[in-house]
């Protein structure tokens, strides 16, 4: 397997429709919308997530947020599934032409009226997303 350059939870194409119909439109679409759980995952950590690479996951989604260059929403994760990154979970949905996804996670979230949407956990690689199927 190539480097994995993050764990995330990747959103199912028809949520990616619905979080960019709720959300603040931007210059750019996000490709591979996801919820990142670890970036530069260690071996062990790797091995804690093989456990549920490729599982069906459902997101609450609690909160919207944009500041000009980032939008985005927060979501919960369930405790089955684990999350290393510190961050309040989040997905970038837009980005400005100078926005960085990485900022996403700065944002103030919103509450909103919350909804459901669903994803699998997948392994991202150079271009690709592994889910070990």
């Amino acid at each position: 397997m190539s480097e994995v350059i993050y764990v995330g939870i990747f959103v199912d194409e028809w949520a990616v429709n619905l979080l960019q119909s709720k959300t603040v439109q931007l210059a750019k679409e996000v490709q591979n919308v996801h919820c990142t759980l670890c970036f530069r995952p260690t071996h062990e950590q790797l091995e804690q997530f093989s456990y549920v690479q490729g599982q069906g996951v459902l997101l609450d989604v609690v909160g919207v947020g944009c500041d000009g260059h980032n939008s985005g929403v927060a979501v919960r994760v369930p405790k089955w599934v684990p999350n290393i990154n510190d961050a309040q979970p989040h997905i970038t949905v837009w980005l400005s032409e100078d926005g960085k996804a990485v900022d996403t996670g700065k944002l103030e979230f919103n509450s909103c009226e919350r909804f459901v949407i669903t994803g699998r956990v997948g392994f991202y690689t150079k271009g690709e997303v592994d889910y070990g199927i």
